[in-house]
C-alpha cells in the first residue's frame, strides 16, 4: 500500500471546506481539488462513502454594495451560483463517462484511491458552496449570521428575472429537470456540519431536502436553520427524520424561529450532552483511516492491506449514524471502566445492530487483551498476532451464533496500564464476511472455540441501551407536541398571508 496524499484546498475558503469535510464524511472518504486532466480541475472536493457520492463547487463573488439590489444580486448569481451549478453537472457526467480518470494532483500521476459506487445504486448529491452574499443578506433582513431564504416556487434562471413573489436572498431549485444542486452559504453548511456530523446523516437530509423543495407542497422558508429544525422535530425510536406531509390543500408552512426554539428545549440539549461519547467511535474510525492514508495499515494476512480493502473494512463503521455510534460509544466506555474495575486479562463485548445502525446486518465485537510478559514473553508482535487470530475467532463465533448477521467487525485493545502496570499500547481491527460456511471455516471455528473457549454461556452478561436521540427531561414539554404545536401555528399563519394575497391580487385585478 502508497501513501496517499491528498489536496487541502487551494484558498481559505476551500480549506474551511475541507476541515469540515474530514469532521463529517472523515478523512479517507473525502478528497479536496480533484483532477480529470493536467491542470483541469474536477471540483473542489469530493467525498465518497458507500453508495453516496458528494460534488462540491466553491464560487465567490464580492456583491456590488453600489449597485441596485436586482442588478447586484444577478450578478452575484451568475458568477457565484450558476458557476457553481455549471461544474457540478460537468464533474458528474464525468463521474459516469470516465470514473477511472479522477486524479489527486494537477500532474494526473496520482489516480483517485476509492472506487466510485456503480452507476446503478448511486447516489449523487451536488452541492454549490456560493459565497459573498451573506452579509449582505444579514445587513437586509437585519438578522445575524444571514441565512437565505428557501423558495422552492423560483426554478433556474428565474432566480434572475424580476419577479415581485422572490424573496430577496431566495433560492430554490437552481437546476430544475436535471439532478438537484443545493445551494448554501458559509452559516448554512457550517451549520448542518454541526448538527448532522455523520456521512448518514447528512446525505438522508439531503434527500429529503431535494424531495421536499421538488415536491411542490412547501412555502418559503426563513433560512436553512429552520428548514433543518423542522426536519430534527420529525421521527421517533422506529422512524426517521423527514419533513411533515401537508395537511389537505394547504402547503408546508415552516415559522420563523423554529430553529431557536428547538436550540433552547432542555432535549435538545441532552441530546448534544448525549453525544458528547459517540465522538469516541469517530476516533477509532480516524485512527485505522490514518493508518490507510499513511500506507501503513496491516492486512487480514499480516501484510500491508490494499486500499480497497482496507477501505471497506472501515465503511460499515463510517457508515453509522450518529445515534448509532453514540451507543456503541457507550458500550465501549463501559466495556473499559468494567474491565478496569474487575482487572481481568481478557474482556469481550458483542454490540449487535441496533434500530437506527446503518446495516442491520453488521455485528461489532471489542476486545481487550492484557500482554503479560509471562504468556508472551516480552514479543510484543507475537503478542499482536495472538490477538488478531483471537478477534478472528470472535468473527467466526458471533457469525455462527447469529446468523442474519453478514459481517462482523472485531476491534482490540490492550489491557488498562491500572491492570497490567505496562504503558503503550495499540489497536487491531479485524472484518469478516462470509458467504457460505465450508468445512474448513467449521474446523476453524470449532479449533477457535476450543483454544479460546469464545461466548461461553455462563460468561454472556446481555444489556440493552437507551436509543432515544433526544433523551426524556423532566419538566419539559415532548419535542414532537412542541413541535406540532409550532406546525399548527406556521398553518395558521400561512392561511392568513394566503387571504392576504388573494385579496391584494382581487384589488390590483381591473374593472371589468
Amino acid at each position: 500500500m502508497t501513501k496517499i496524499v491528498r489536496g487541502i484546498g487551494a484558498n481559505p475558503s476551500e480549506k474551511n471546506l475541507a476541515r469540515l469535510a474530514d469532521r463529517v464524511f472523515l478523512s479517507l472518504w473525502s478528497y479536496p481539488n480533484l483532477f480529470k486532466s493536467p491542470g483541469q480541475e474536477l471540483c473542489d472536493l469530493l467525498a465518497i462513502c458507500g453508495d453516496d457520492v458528494l460534488i462540491f463547487s466553491v464560487k465567490e463573488s464580492l456583491w456590488a454594495t453600489n449597485k441596485d439590489f436586482k442588478v447586484a444580486w444577478s450578478r452575484w448569481y451568475r458568477h457565484a451560483i450558476k458557476a457553481s451549478v455549471s461544474q457540478i453537472g460537468g464533474a458528474d457526467r464525468w463521474l459516469r463517462e470516465h470514473c477511472d480518470r479522477v486524479f489527486l494532483n494537477a500532474a494526473c500521476t496520482e489516480p483517485l484511491p476509492l472506487n466510485l459506487p456503480p452507476i446503478e445504486r448511486r447516489r449523487v448529491h451536488g452541492i454549490a458552496l456560493a459565497l459573498g452574499a451573506t452579509d449582505a443578506c444579514a445587513e437586509f433582513y437585519n438578522e445575524k449570521p444571514g441565512y437565505f431564504p428557501i423558495a422552492p416556487d423560483v426554478h433556474g434562471d428565474d432566480h434572475m428575472n424580476d419577479n415581485p413573489n422572490q424573496l430577496p436572498f431566495g433560492v430554490g431549485d437552481v437546476r430544475p429537470g436535471k439532478s438537484f444542486v443545493h445551494v448554501f452559504n458559509e452559516p448554512a453548511l457550517d451549520l448542518l456540519g454541526r448538527e448532522l456530523d455523520t456521512v448518514t446523516d447528512f446525505t438522508d437530509y439531503l434527500t429529503r431536502r431535494e424531495r421536499i423543495i421538488r415536491s411542490g407542497n412547501l412555502l418559503d422558508v426563513s433560512g436553512e436553520h429552520d428548514l433543518l429544525a423542522c426536519y430534527l422535530c420529525t421521527g421517533g425510536p422506529n422512524d426517521p427524520h423527514d419533513f411533515p406531509a401537508p395537511a389537505g390543500n394547504q402547503k408546508i408552512s415552516i415559522a420563523a424561529g423554529t430553529f431557536s426554539s428547538l436550540a433552547e428545549q432542555p432535549h435538545y440539549v441532552a441530546k448534544r450532552k448525549a453525544d458528547e461519547v459517540s465522538y469516541k467511535w469517530d476516533w477509532l474510525i480516524g485512527h485505522f483511516a490514518k493508518d490507510i492514508l499513511e500506507g501503513i495499515a496491516v492486512g487480514a494476512d499480516g501484510g500491508n492491506a490494499g486500499i480497497q480493502e482496507a477501505e471497506e473494512a472501515l465503511r460499515s463503521m463510517a457508515l453509522e449514524p450518529r445515534l448509532s455510534r453514540r451507543l456503541l460509544g457507550q458500550s465501549f466506555s463501559q466495556m473499559f471502566r468494567e474491565a478496569e474495575i474487575r482487572g481481568v486479562d481478557r474482556f469481550a463485548r458483542v454490540m449487535l445492530p441496533q434500530r437506527r445502525s446503518a446495516d442491520r446486518s453488521v455485528g461489532y465485537i471489542v476486545l481487550i487483551l492484557a500482554c503479560r510478559e509471562a504468556q508472551f514473553g516480552g514479543d510484543y508482535d507475537l503478542y499482536r498476532r495472538y490477538r488478531k487470530a483471537m478477534l478472528e475467532g470472535y468473527c467466526l463465533d458471533v457469525l455462527d451464533k447469529f446468523p442474519n448477521l453478514k459481517r462482523a467487525f472485531a476491534i482490540g485493545f490492550d489491557a488498562s496500564p491500572k491492570v497490567t502496570g505496562r504503558k503503550g499500547g495499540s489497536e487491531d481491527i479485524v472484518a469478516l464476511e462470509i458467504a457460505e460456511w465450508t468445512p474448513a471455516l467449521k474446523s476453524r471455528l470449532a479449533e477457535a472455540r476450543e483454544i479460546w473457549e469464545l461466548m461461553r454461556p455462563e460468561n454472556v452478561i446481555r444489556s440493552a441501551l437507551s436509543d432515544d436521540e433526544f433523551p426524556r427531561v423532566k419538566k419539559s414539554r415532548g419535542l414532537k407536541a412542541h413541535h406540532l404545536r409550532m406546525m399548527e401555528c406556521a398553518l395558521r399563519r400561512s392561511a392568513r398571508r394566503l387571504a392576504r394575497r388573494e385579496r391584494r391580487r382581487k384589488r390590483q385585478s381591473p374593472i371589468p
